[in-house]
């Protein structure tokens, strides 16, 4: 079966629908001669057809390659044929649909450090294989394997591309992965089950080259925080400087660590009612143990807000300052009661409760 349609701007194009699976093999729709010249043009349009041949990929022979076309339409319909171009090739729809690949980064004694499955896309196949292109979640690695059946090979090509905006959870495996190798590990592929590799992962772009390590590192604390806060959403490359600081804190506060940190001095308004009970807890002493303080913490990264929870900064021993009569103000009869550090300056942090 065939279809002929025309355009203004390119022309008559001729479609040929096979009647039943094969038909193409049992009753060519055309043939053709190619000529290529000993040219660097030429050179290239005659790869791209065997590569069509082998592997079926698609590719468009121009018309000063084609020598000859003679093409087999029912009589009567013949016509001249003049600037014409061959398309050939193609994905072959369904062809990869029971395909599973999964990379994977294996270390010293075979342990494997890191994984990433990759969904299947286009395939196209040909006399000599197949040929099978590959992403992640993320999009941020893409791949492609060639099954050549005449000499029992298979070869895997990929790359990193960092995306610009992009899923935290998502773009994590695909960061861990690239980190292993940067790190010394090799490459393994999974095929339906089957292993094949280790063997050198070869030269690849990392999305931070050089500290892969401490990218994927960030990117696992920025996943732990939307996760256990429950505020998703997508993300730009870029963060400053205060933004890592933050999340990393706040993954580890959100891990049951506790930090530490230094402190200068710590003041509080009292009321007039709590005056009493203040003073009657710091005793009269000097110094003062066991001094905690509480606050909700939020965090802020790229415009969005993630409620952390109740944390509590636990100081060292610590001695009074002052007080301060704050007069009438907001809190008529209200103090400022001011602690600075007795000896150490070391504070301690911890999450208290979650936000729910």
């Amino acid at each position: 079966m065939f279809a002929i349609a025309t355009s203004p701007d390119s022309g008559p194009h001729v479609s040929f629908i096979p009647r039943y699976p094969g038909a193409n093999r049992d009753r060519p729709p055309f043939s053709a001669k190619f000529d290529f010249p000993d040219t660097e043009e030429g050179a290239s349009a005659q790869r791209a057809l065997q590569e069509t041949v082998d592997f079926g990929t698609a590719t468009v022979v121009a018309s000063e390659f084609i020598s000859e076309l003679v093409v087999n339409v029912p009589a009567g319909f013949g016509t001249e044929l003049e600037g014409y171009e061959i398309a050939l090739g193609g994905p072959t729809p369904g062809l990869a649909d029971d395909v599973r690949v999964v990379l994977k980064a294996v270390g010293d004694g075979g342990a494997v450090e890191a994984q990433l499955p990759l969904d299947a896309g286009e395939a196209s196949s040909g006399e000599r294989g197949v040929l099978i292109s590959l992403v992640d979640k993320s999009q941020a690695v893409t791949a492609e394997i060639r099954f050549d059946v005449s000499e029992l090979e298979l070869t895997l090509n990929w790359t990193y591309s960092q995306p610009d905006v992009y899923s935290p959870l998502e773009l994590l495996p695909a960061a861990r992965f690239a980190a292993a190798l940067e790190g010394g590990a090799q490459l393994a592929v999974e095929f339906n089950g089957e292993t094949h590799g280790p063997c050198d992962a070869g030269p690849f772009q990392s999305a931070v080259p050089g500290e892969a390590a401490r990218y994927a590192e960030f990117l696992g604390h920025l996943a732990t925080v939307q996760i256990k806060a429950g505020v998703f959403f997508d993300v730009r490359h870029e963060f400053s400087s205060e933004e890592v600081n933050d999340i990393e804190q706040a993954s580890r506060l959100l891990n049951g660590e506790t930090l530490e940190g230094t402190w200068q001095r710590v003041s509080m308004v009292v009321s007039p009612d709590g005056h009493g009970d203040v003073e009657a807890a710091l005793g009269g002493m000097p110094v003062v143990s066991n001094v905690q303080s509480g606050s909700d913490l939020s965090i802020v990264v790229q415009g969005n807000e993630i409620p952390v929870g109740l944390v509590v900064d636990t100081l060292d021993p610590a001695k009074v300052l002052s007080w301060e009569d704050l007069g009438g103000g907001d809190t008529p009869g209200a103090t400022k009661l001011t602690l600075v550090p007795a000896n150490s300056n070391k504070v301690t942090r911890s999450l208290e409760a979650a936000r729910a």
